[in-house]
């Protein structure tokens, strides 16, 4: 089926309704609808010139479907331009409707020319040529009053009575039944449709539904590892926020420890600077005089000069106590800060985010952090031994 480029319509000379088709589909229909009658007369025994005019009757739809036939050819191949030429031709076949040339089964005379073709079909065809808008050229004129030949055929059919089936709504009929089949044909098509769309409709529905009890569940499942994940961050939030302290603690320690030993390393270093001087200026002219007198006792000799001696050795042994204890304190202070951070590294798996220390781990790392501090050089507290932590780990009690 193809759209006409420009809308083919007539209306026949002897009156009836426009004739409007717009799409060959249509067009065919109303061929359909009238051909049938005129190839189904035998005419072979006829008048020729009867003949004749039966055959025009012929050739206008045998004309109609090849032109038809040209222009869907035509507009599948895209060649518009001759399509259009083609639909003008098809305009100007159905003008010999318009015109009158060309009966069709909405003329006056057609139910009697239907009547006449099954048993004389030789005064159908006079019928036919009575039909015919140019009769009065074709037929002449009767006596002197010259009265058109039409006129009395007319009058002839309009009070007489024809034998016959006369069924002359018959392509009205056949139009009516295909137009009735092609709709029945739509309307199952419809209603095909329909059935597939709600099909269609309700698989679509039961898709839905599964992806969404699938993604409700699945979004449960992610709730629920998300809040214990939660819960794994918060504590070990809480973890770190209270090991914060004692790591700050110890680092701002081992600063203040790092201080005092600077100055108590400078006044080391002052001190025994300044003992060193003071032996050179003072003792050392005092212990070459007595050396040259003979009548000095030298025990009387080194009393003034290893009572200083002794004392400057007393401060200087002091400063050197203070300069290694703070020394010891500052590295004691350190390693507990790097035990803490160490601790605070090792809490949480990268992979899975989840913590990796527990009750025992926690223990060991307070037993390390708030040991007993070093209050001298030779006075540390030993570590956590080897022995505990494995003994810890492998029978899991607690300390």
């Amino acid at each position: 089926m193809s759209q006409f480029l420009t809308e083919v319509s007539f209306k026949s000379a002897a009156g009836g309704e426009e004739v409007r088709l717009p799409t060959t589909k249509d067009m065919e229909r109303w061929l359909d609808s009238q051909e049938p009658f005129w190839k189904s007369v035998d005419i072979t025994k006829v008048n020729d010139g009867v003949r004749g005019q039966w055959r025009q009757q012929l050739h206008f739809f045998s004309n109609a479907r090849a032109q038809m036939k040209e222009f869907e050819d035509r507009m599948e191949s895209g060649q518009e331009a001759e399509a259009r030429r083609s639909n003008q031709s098809i305009q100007s076949e159905f003008g010999r409707v318009s015109s009158g040339t060309i009966v069709t089964s909405d003329h006056e005379f057609y139910p009697a020319i239907v009547d006449l073709a099954s048993t004389q079909p030789e005064l159908a065809g006079i019928l036919l040529s009575t039909a015919r808008s140019d009769a009065k050229e074709s037929m002449g004129t009767l006596g002197n009053f010259s009265l058109p030949m039409r006129a009395v055929f007319e009058l002839v059919l309009r009070f007489a009575r024809t034998k016959g089936t006369r069924d002359w709504l018959q392509p009205q009929r056949k139009e009516l039944q295909a137009l009735r089949q092609e709709c029945q044909g739509e309307l199952d098509q419809l209603r095909t449709n329909h059935s597939r769309q709600n099909e269609e409709i309700a698989r679509q529905n039961e898709d839905a539904a599964t992806d969404n009890r699938s993604r409700s569940e699945e979004w449960e499942k992610r709730k629920l590892e998300l809040s214990k994940e939660w819960d794994d961050l918060k504590k070990i939030y809480d973890e770190k926020l209270a090991l914060l302290a004692p790591t700050q603690y110890w680092a701002d320690r081992a600063t203040d420890h790092r201080k005092v030993a600077i100055r108590f390393a400078i006044a080391f270093a002052v001190v025994l600077a300044g003992s060193i001087g003071i032996f050179a200026w003072l003792a050392m002219p005092h212990l070459f005089a007595v050396a040259t007198a003979k009548e000095v006792s030298p025990v009387l000799t080194l009393i003034p000069v290893g009572i200083p001696a002794f004392a400057g050795i007393w401060v200087l042994k002091m400063l050197s106590r203070m300069l290694s204890e703070n020394l010891q304190m500052m590295r004691d202070a350190r390693e507990r800060e790097t035990m803490v951070k160490t601790f605070l590294a090792l809490m949480r798996d990268d992979k899975s985010g989840k913590s990796i220390v527990n009750d025992n781990d926690r223990i060991l790392i307070l037993h390390s952090l708030f040991r007993p501090s070093s209050v001298s050089a030779v006075d540390d507290a030993p570590p956590v031994h080897w022995f505990d932590i494995l003994t810890n780990k492998v029978s899991g009690r607690e300390r």
